[in-house]
């Protein structure tokens, strides 16, 4: 048997072991454009704030992976032959399969915005990103985070380049949120799996989830967050089994997900306090995740954070208001950042 699996992340490595378990002798190729192979992605946020050295990302030695026995191959599939049982490589190799498995990770979406693809602005899903940041916070006299979450409450403590973040704004994310507005977004993201037919019935889906919202005039905007499978259909870029592995806990124990999340909150409210930063929340009005407990809590917090209430827009304010949003944004930033002479 001859096993293939793309991807050089904690999910292909553990397949490697699922296999070694059952078949000692089975063919295993590992395909991993990742010049640094198998490390803790989740550990790169300590790795920029100096808690931990990157030798302490890897967590296998060059031992464990003679034990599993398996062939490494560097670069990128272009294509996925199934009739021939077969990938093609991008500098025109092909490896054959008899079990594959995909297993390539999650990354961040660029934002589809003008200048996104201009140099400074910089995302963290690899190791090459977290130096860039390095490399970035060195020479540099300003930053701005923007996003939610763990990583825009924390990515501001960075070493000793904590000063130069000088601004962090949350889109319609609160250390606490709301348990039901929480289940109500799992639970359309678990809906379809099978996908939809076409655009107009994800439109569909999503105007019954988003009611406030007038329908778009065109569905071609919809591309961009759905992928046609060879099937013909459109799915969501998440994997709803992902999701519901996620949402187990709080589909299968609801106290001890509250708990852990009450627990969360308290720890982000501790970061939220240690920023020194400007802070902006962007908050939907109609948003079921954020109530006004929540903002109230981030402002006790941190007594800098300054709100925005977009009428008629929920939890996806951009996608409700792209032009509230972008107006709070800019407003938010032209009072507290200037650009480096």
């Amino acid at each position: 048997m001859n096993y293939l699996i793309i991807g050089s992340g904690v999910a292909a490595i553990a397949a490697i072991e699922a296999v070694r378990s059952i078949d000692k002798l089975g063919g295993v190729t590992l395909i991993g454009e990742d010049p640094h192979g198998f490390y803790s992605r989740p550990g790169l946020a300590y790795y920029l704030t100096g808690e931990l050295h990157d030798k302490a990302l890897y967590p296998r030695t060059a031992e464990d992976y003679r034990r599993m026995n398996f062939r490494f191959v560097k670069g990128r599939v272009k294509s996925i032959l199934r009739g021939q049982a077969q990938v093609e490589m991008e500098d025109g190799r092909f490896i054959p399969y008899d079990k594959l498995m995909i297993a390539v990770g999650a990354q961040a979406m660029p934002l589809q915005v003008p200048g996104a693809d201009l140099e400074g602005v910089l995302k963290l899903d690899h190791m090459e990103d977290a130096r860039r940041i390095l490399k970035s916070v060195r020479r540099g006299r300003t930053a701005v985070v923007l996003g939610g979450g763990i990583t825009a409450l924390e990515t501001h403590a960075v070493t000793d380049y904590a000063d130069i973040f000088s601004a962090v704004v949350l889109v319609d994310i609160t250390p606490k949120v709301e348990n039901a507005g929480s289940r109500r977004i799992v639970s359309f993201m678990m809906a379809n799996p099978d996908g939809f037919a076409d655009l107009t019935e994800a439109a569909a889906a999503i105007a019954e989830y988003n009611p406030h919202r007038p329908p778009p005039s065109s569905t071609a905007g919809l591309a961009k967050v759905l992928r046609q499978g060879e099937d013909g259909r459109w799915r969501w870029h998440w994997d709803p089994q992902f999701i519901a592995t996620r949402a187990a806990l709080m589909l299968e124990d609801p106290a001890a997900w509250e708990a852990e999340r009450a627990e969360r909150a308290d720890r982000l409210h501790l970061s939220a306090g240690a920023l020194k930063a400007p802070l902006l929340l962007i908050r939907g009005l109609l948003s079921d995740l954020v109530s006004d407990e929540a903002v109230a809590a981030l402002r006790a917090a941190a007594p800098q954070a300054e709100y925005v209430d977009v009428r008629g827009a929920g939890h996806m304010v951009a996608g409700d208001d792209n032009d509230a949003f972008t107006s709070a944004v800019l407003g938010f930033l032209d009072r507290h950042v200037r650009p480096t002479p």
